[in-house]
């Protein structure tokens, strides 16, 4: 798989990701996507591969943090973000 974005950069910082985005994670090699809870401020992070989701909480740092205290593999520093309008998936969960 090849990810590009605008700037050619393969990583992006994590204050970078807003909601609605999609972002890889390298080191885990899993899919992730931010979604708001019931049109609220509040976000969750679902794992595309598993399913599993974040617990509900007011900032996408604070999901993140979720993120790795859940997986122990999960680095931040080599995330790369896509943007809703460039994702196409075709997937099965078992």
């Amino acid at each position: 798989m090849k990810l590009f974005n605008d700037l050619k950069k393969l990583y992006c910082s994590p204050d970078e990701l807003e909601m609605g985005d999609f972002f890889y994670c390298w080191a885990t090699h899993t899919h992730y996507r931010i979604l708001r809870v019931n049109g609220s401020s509040y976000v969750t992070i679902e794992c595309i591969e598993t399913g599993w989701t974040t617990p509900v909480v007011p900032t996408i740092d604070k999901a993140l943090e979720d993120i790795l205290v859940y997986n122990a593999d999960f680095e931040p520093r080599h995330l790369t973000k896509v943007k809703p309008n460039e994702v196409y998936m075709i997937f099965s969960r078992k």
